[in-house]
């Protein structure tokens, strides 16, 4: 099959290359190329670990490494490298995406956001995950899927996908210090024993400016860990967060400042066993937890239960991947925007008032094939059914191909639904409980041009992705939500790699995005197109490594996001400059110290943030210049 050729040839050329003493620097450069293929390896298209130029759909596996060599410092400023993603930040300095042009003011944008698979993040409780805040000491890559990721990974992943994978196999510590008071240490730790496998990343960050818009006070501390240990068939994961804030927020018409304190604390685990057999096939059970508990304009204290099983299995020329699970969603305490009721009158029969704990169960059903149809065409469709207690149900398709035309040249295709449930805002703005609430859906289809040689990849995508049932506010706060119209977008996204000699590597990519919505009303059923608030119209990257010498790598980046519409006019774009220098000393193998230097040109970094009718946009001033100092050891 094809893509185990691939591999095999990979993994032989590169064996052979290290057995020969007096390998040309050809062979070297072959040897390069092919083992960087076997890096870009993921899991999160279609849950069996294949290349990210062999699985359907638009796939970015981005190291850690080279995201630190290009100026980045958290998983949020490596994502910015990435075409069609634009990164934001909101008054509380939590992270969101707005993918190919698809807004949301909350949920991280509605992208999915993983910790090695697991799922650490509340969306339901419109909150702006700070796992995207994680600094990239402890990461060892990010996998995104740019487009809906929902037939593979559920609920919420209806614009995309950011698995976070942090390291393995790796023993670490690092400390460092910054602008605004950033203070950083941290380290991993794995370790082996009998048939015992284990690896501990836990990391640290305080600041007092450093996360603030407009150079204001923010004392913050954020603190992450993740835990895996395996034996035999059994494997245990754990990650969680804790972070603490203290703002001082001056409330319009009020000169007093006043002090608050908003918090996010999530935990997660998942313990599972696998049946192993012949060829990697495999059925495993597994049971997962997690919890939350948020507090700041609104709170939210919740877990989730769930438990299932999955199985991977290979005949002929299919690869079949199935799973059925269960969950249940337990809110034990929510204060969300709401209308009071009239004194001493109960809410209607069925429903509640949001402050009252409830419970939401679900369950799902997902099937999928890949299909080898020769050894250069793999088809891939797959179905899933889910069932939302007091939602409804949905069954969301997907359907895709990956045609290796030449040795250098692969086209891929897909057709790919999303999908994400109603969260508890929209549920009870108007203090009772809205069961006229349907699924957020989204159709994508895209093609995929990709051109790879030994020194270079150059990668084209053409996409349209149409949002149906957009959910939006029906009037003013307590008016409730609805089902209220359709979101197109549409565009192109170009990228391109290449190694020049042995010493510089040059990574660009080029977006050019157009959306516009349509909202139905009372007086038309058929409104005409309106542009969409905080868009901008193209995003592009410009980055250089150079490694003069086994002891320095040297890097810059430069990143631009187009001026954004809000109607009547438009906020202008900006350009960053990130640099980055890092030192190695030989005398003490493994230790380095890093420097860093965000928004080098201090440009005018603006974030456009929509908020439900009738609040305006906001446009938070994030345009600080940001030094960092690390010292680093890892064997």
């Amino acid at each position: 099959m094809i893509r185990l050729r691939v591999f095999g040839l990979a993994l032989a050329v590169a064996g052979s290359a290290l057995a020969e003493k007096g390998a040309t620097s050809s062979d070297e450069a072959e040897q390069q190329a092919l083992l960087q293929l076997l890096a870009e390896e993921t899991e999160v298209a279609t849950r069996t670990r294949e290349n990210a130029d062999f699985v359907p759909g638009i796939v970015s596996v981005l190291s850690a490494e080279e995201a630190r060599a290009l100026g980045a410092r958290s998983v949020l400023d490596a994502i910015a490298l990435l075409p069609g993603i634009e990164v934001n930040r909101d008054p509380n300095g939590a992270a969101t995406l707005r993918v190919r042009g698809i807004d949301a003011f909350f949920n991280s944008g509605n992208v999915k956001i993983l910790v090695n698979g697991l799922d650490t993040s509340y969306p339901v409780a419109a909150q702006n995950s700070a796992t995207l805040l994680m600094p990239l000491n402890i990461v060892d890559r990010i996998e995104v899927i740019r487009g809906p990721g929902s037939v593979v990974f559920g609920d919420f992943a209806l614009n995309g996908l950011v698995n976070i994978v942090t390291h393995a196999g790796r023993d670490t510590a690092f400390a460092g210090v910054g602008a605004g008071g950033e203070r950083l240490v941290g380290g991993s730790l794995s370790g082996e024993g009998g048939d015992w496998k284990w690896q501990f990343d836990l990391t640290r960050e305080t600041s007092q400016r450093y996360d603030a818009p407009g150079r204001g006070e923010a004392d913050e501390t954020r603190n992450y860990g993740a835990l895996r240990v395996a034996r035999g068939g059994f494997a245990l994961k754990a990650a969680g967060l804790v972070r603490d804030q203290r703002r001082l927020v001056v409330a319009a018409g009020s000169p007093i400042p006043t002090l608050r304190t908003p918090k996010e604390h999530t935990k997660a685990l998942e313990a599972r066993y696998d049946w192993r057999f012949a060829d990697d096939d495999r059925i495993g059970l597994w049971t997962r937890y997690s919890d939350a508990d948020y507090a700041g304009g609104q709170f939210f204290v919740a877990d989730r239960r769930e438990m299932g099983s999955d199985a991977n299995w290979r005949f002929d020329r299919h690869h079949l991947l199935a799973e059925i699970a269960f969950g249940v969603l337990d809110v034990d305490y929510a204060t969300l925007p709401v209308v009071a009721l009239p004194p001493n009158l109960p809410p209607p029969a069925g429903r509640r008032p949001a402050s009252v704990g409830t419970k939401l169960s679900s369950h799902s059903l997902l099937l999928q094939d890949q299909f080898d149809w020769s050894e250069q065409l793999s088809l891939t469709a797959g179905l899933r059914y889910d069932r939302f207690a007091d939602v409804t149900t949905r069954i969301t398709p997907r359907i895709g191909g990956v045609w290796r035309a030449s040795d250098a040249n692969t086209i891929k295709a897909q057709y790919g639904e999303g999908f994400r449930t109603p969260i508890m805002t929209e549920l009870y703005d108007s203090g009772t409980r809205n069961t006229q609430l349907d699924f957020e859906s989204v159709s994508t289809s895209e093609l995929t041009w990709i051109h790879r040689r030994q020194d270079s990849l150059w990668r084209a995508t053409v996409y349209h992705a149409l949002v149906n049932d957009y959910l939006g506010p029906a009037g003013p706060p307590g008016a409730g939500f609805r089902n209220r119209g359709y979101l197109s977008s549409r565009g192109i996204e170009l990228e391109a790699s290449m190694r020049l000699g042995d010493a510089w590597r040059v990574t660009a990519n080029l977006t050019r995005i157009k959306t516009s919505l349509q909202t139905p009303t009372p007086i038309s059923a058929t409104p005409p197109k309106q542009t969409i608030f905080g868009t901008p119209d193209v995003l592009a990257n410009l980055g250089v490594i150079y490694q003069p010498s086994e002891q320095w790598t040297l890097g810059t980046n430069w990143n631009r996001v187009g001026a954004r519409a809000v109607p009547p006019q438009k906020v202008r774009g900006y350009s960053t400059l990130n640099l980055s220098a890092e030192r190695h000393f030989v005398a003490v193998p493994g230790l380095s110290l890093r420097l860093a230097l965000r928004n080098a040109n201090s440009a005018q970094v603006t974030y456009v943030l929509n908020r439900p009718i009738p609040n305006p946009p906001l446009i938070l001033d994030y345009g600080a210049r940001a030094w960092s100092i690390e010292l680093g050891w890892q064997r």
